[in-house]
């Protein structure tokens, strides 16, 4: 596995791959067993895996949120090498912004601007300007997305049909617990007793066909909530379980009543 911590000796292997297909699979590191998923596929369907480990600043809204975000290099790099990955991309912030933010991607795409568009006012901005720009980096035949940011992965596609880029999106299902949490970088922050508040939020989440009961019970059970919206078939939720704030989605047919 070769590790690149600067993007000219990156460019300058990447060149080399004129007869490989190559996966790439964009992360912000802390990996868990849903990464390591969208890996094993990349790595199914193309000859070489390219995996970039990049907290991305300006997706944060929140300052205090980035200076929180988990940084577990070290256990990355092991997981990726077990995982089969080939290329890590780990650039600093200078290289990947080098104008420092003064142009970045904005989208008029309706789905950009409910949910997490409003919530999180710039995140979309900052997601979509990176992924671009990773694009354009790796060059790859795929890059790999989990469904849990729905939103997310809808943009995504939009912007790599409308700046005529190659590489296929590929919409990776959500990698969940038994108790049907989503997997998430941010529940490593949880105590025991938190976690099972946020299973709690999962199983709750699929437990009601009305919204105003559903927001009702998690407020009762001091879960505080962004949003719970339905679209496209799909209900999507964010909320805040002990200060870390959790999103989710899944089709409308998965909800389970008694």
């Amino acid at each position: 596995m070769k590790i690149f911590t600067n993007l000219p000796a990156f460019k300058d292997f990447k060149n080399q791959l004129t007869d490989h297909s190559i996966g790439l699979v964009p992360t912000m590191g802390n990996l868990h067993a849903g990464h390591i998923s969208l890996i094993k596929r990349a790595n199914d369907e193309n000859d070489l895996v390219v995996l970039s480990l990049f907290v991305n600043p300006t997706q944060f809204n929140n300052p205090h949120d980035y200076q929180n975000y988990p940084k577990t290099i070290e256990a990355d790099l092991a997981k990726a090498k077990e995982a089969g990955v080939d290329m890590v991309l780990m650039p600093t912030e200078q290289e990947m912004y080098p104008d420092d933010y003064q142009y970045r991607i904005h989208s008029e795409a309706n789905i950009g601007k409910v949910m997490e568009g409003t919530a999180r006012l710039g995140h979309f901005e900052g997601m979509m300007t990176i992924v671009l720009k990773l694009l354009l980096l790796c060059q790859a035949n795929r890059a790999y997305f989990s469904e849990k940011d729905y939103q997310q992965l809808a943009l995504i596609k939009g912007i790599t049909k409308a700046f005529l880029i190659d590489t296929t999106i590929v919409a990776c299902p959500v990698i969940r617990l038994q108790s049907g949490l989503p997997l998430s970088s941010r529940n490593s922050r949880f105590t025991p007793t938190q976690l099972q508040k946020a299973e709690k939020f999962a199983l709750l989440s699929r437990s009601y066909q009305d919204i105003s009961k559903l927001k009702a019970s998690l407020l009762q059970d001091d879960i505080q909530i962004d949003y719970i919206e339905e679209h496209f078939g799909r209900r999507y939720l964010a909320v805040h379980v002990e200060g870390v704030r959790l999103i989710d989605n899944f089709p409308l047919k998965d909800i389970i009543t008694s």
